[in-house]
C-alpha cells in the first residue's frame, strides 16, 4: 500500500491514540501500531525499527509525556536517520523548548482544537506524495556518489554533509557520503525565505548569526546546464532547479524542486503548543 503509516505515541496517551487509529483504519490508511503489530515473544524494539523502515509516513504523537519518553526519541531518530516524512500531531499542551528540535521545523496538526477537521489535514498528508503536505516541503536532493544513488526529501531547514557531519540527528539533518575525497563536513545546505542555500564546508548559522566556518577540503562547484561556478566560501550560494553540484571527483548532487499543491494547516504558538 501507499500509505503506510507508524505511530509514535506514549502509553499515557493511549485514550488519544486509540481513537486516532480507529478513525484512520476507517479512512483506509494502513497503520502500524504496537498493539497490534508485534506478535508475542518477539524482539520488539527490533520489529519497531523494521516497521519504521518499512513505512512512508511517521507520525509522532506530541504531548507532555511523548517528548520526555526514550523509547519515543529512539524511535523519531530512526526515522530520522531513515529520512522518513515526519507528521506532528499535538495531542495535549506542550511547552515548545521541551520539543524535540527536529519537530519544531515542521508544521504541527492540532487535535486540540477539532477532531474531524485535524483528522482531514492529516489524512491530506498521508495520502499525498512524499515530499508534499507541508507547503514547506517541495525540494529534494539525489546524491550520486560512486556506484550509489540516493534520494533525500528535504523535510529538514538545515542540512550537513559529508562523511562523518557533526551535530546531534535531532538538530540537523545529516547526509553521509563514504567517499575518501570527502571533508567530515564537506557541505551545508540552509532553507532561508522559502529557498536552498548551499555553503561550502561547515558553515553554522543561529537566529541568522555567524556560529562557525570550516572549509571542505576540496571544494565544490555548481554547474547548470553548460554553465560552471565555484561557491565562494564563507557565503551561502541559492539553489535553482536542476543544479549539479559537483563534491568530488566521484560524489556530486542534483537539486530539484517539485511543483506541489500545499496542503493546510492549523496556525502555531511558538510558545506553547495549545
Amino acid at each position: 500500500m501507499a500509505n503506510e503509516t507508524f505511530l509514535s505515541y506514549s502509553r499515557k496517551d493511549y485514550s488519544f491514540v486509540g481513537l486516532l487509529y480507529k478513525a484512520l483504519q476507517q479512512a483506509g490508511i494502513n497503520i502500524w501500531i504496537d498493539w497490534e503489530d508485534i506478535a508475542p515473544s518477539s524482539l520488539w524494539r527490533q520489529e519497531i525499527c523494521v516497521a519504521i523502515q518499512a513505512s512512508k509516513n511517521f507520525v509522532f504523537i506530541i504531548s507532555p509525556d511523548s517528548v520526555e519518553s526514550e523509547e519515543c526519541l529512539k524511535e523519531l531518530n530512526h526515522a530520522l536517520l531513515l529520512n522518513k516524512r515526519l507528521i506532528p500531531v499535538v495531542s495535549r499542551q506542550v511547552e515548545f523548548s521541551k520539543i524535540p528540535p527536529a519537530l519544531r521545523e515542521i508544521n504541527w496538526i492540532f487535535f486540540t482544537r477539532d477532531f474531524d477537521t485535524a483528522l482531514n489535514q492529516l489524512l491530506a498528508v498521508i495520502d499525498a506524495p512524499l515530499g508534499v503536505g507541508f507547503e514547506r516541503v517541495n525540494n529534494k536532493i539525489i546524491l550520486f556518489s560512486g556506484d550509489t544513488e540516493r534520494e533525500f526529501i528535504l523535510e529538514r531547514n538545515y542540512y550537513l554533509i559529508g562523511r562523518n557531519p557533526p551535530g546531534k540527528i535531532q538538530e540537523f539533518g545529516l547526509i553521509f557520503v563514504t567517499d575518501s575525497y570527502m571533508s567530515r563536513c564537506h557541505a551545508s545546505l540552509l532553507k532561508r525565505d522559502g529557498q536552498w542555500h548551499i555553503a561550502d564546508g561547515f558553515f553554522y548559522e543561529s537566529s541568522g548569526q555567524f556560529i562557525s566556518y570550516k572549509e571542505s577540503k576540496n571544494g565544490l562547484k555548481i554547474k547548470h546546464d553548460k554553465n560552471s561556478r565555484p561557491l565562494t566560501r564563507h557565503c551561502w550560494v541559492p539553489l535553482a532547479n536542476g543544479d549539479e553540484i559537483v563534491l568530488s571527483p566521484v560524489s556530486r548532487l542534483i537539486y530539484r524542486e517539485l511543483h506541489t499543491q500545499p496542503q493546510p494547516v492549523e496556525p502555531d504558538d511558538r510558545e506553547t503548543v495549545t
